[in-house]
């Protein structure tokens, strides 16, 4: 414990010699600063004229009125039609937003419109047609006997190699 105690206090000795050397070589290094010369002022006569005043200042302008201005719908803005401050008139377009994704939610719409006729049309078809074999059941009965019977006929009548022997279910196509 007294050796540790003795090493620190020849240390901090040493530091404080090593300072005063320092602080020594650098205050004998230093010289007296020498005075600054005179500034040459010239010397001019006297003249009266209008001298322009500049009032240069930190503010805030701010309008009579200010207006928030809100969409009705979202979007990319494309064009800004108006310039800050300028007066403008109830009425008057003064932002234009990008019209492709209205155009295009507009044709989605038009396109389902259209299927959706295009199905009731459909729907109406097979309704009228349904109706009329429910009227007319004797004759829709009688009408598929004849096609089933001439579907047989045509069969027994045709020619024996114009009908494959085995279906082997593939389809061949060349182009």
């Amino acid at each position: 414990m007294r050796r540790l105690a003795l090493v620190l206090a020849l240390v901090s000795i040493g530091a404080v010699a090593a300072a005063g050397l320092v602080y020594w070589r650098v205050a004998s290094g230093t010289k007296a600063a020498k005075p600054t010369p005179p500034v040459p002022v010239e010397v001019v006569a006297a003249t009266q004229k209008d001298v322009p005043i500049f009032l240069r200042g930190l503010g805030v302008a701010r309008g009579f009125n200010v207006v928030s201005i809100t969409s009705r719908v979202e979007g990319n803005i494309t064009k800004i039609n108006f310039k800050e401050g300028q007066f403008v008139h109830e009425g008057d377009t003064l932002i234009e937003l990008d019209p492709r994704p209205y155009q295009a939610a507009l044709d989605q719409a038009k396109a389902t419109l259209a299927r959706e006729r295009a199905f009731e049309a459909l729907v109406r078809g097979y309704e009228r047609v349904l109706h009329f074999s429910l009227r007319h059941r004797a004759a829709v009965m009688t009408l598929n006997l004849v096609l089933i019977g001439v579907s047989g006929w045509l069969f027994i009548v045709s020619p024996k190699g114009f009908f494959p022997q085995e279906d082997t279910g593939l389809i061949f196509g060349f182009s």
